[in-house]
């Protein structure tokens, strides 16, 4: 089961380098990460699992469960 988590994601423009600067805004991976639709391939990686209610039923859970 894939659980979907809606969390605030940072934009390159708010990361902050730990030696302190930013990442610029011409760097090419952060243009290339701007092309990229990462809401569209989430659902599509999420539709790969089942739809579940009950979490603790899934047949990945079960088989860790001691008999």
């Amino acid at each position: 089961m894939y659980r979907r988590e809606h969390r605030d994601q940072l934009s390159f423009k708010d990361f902050f380098l730990p030696f302190g600067g930013q990442l610029s805004g011409d760097n090419r991976w952060i243009k290339l990460a701007e092309l990229i639709p990462w809401d569209e391939l989430e659902d599509d990686y999420a539709s790969q699992f089942p739809l579940c209610n009950h979490c603790t039923e899934c047949a990945g859970d079960q088989s860790r469960k001691a008999a």
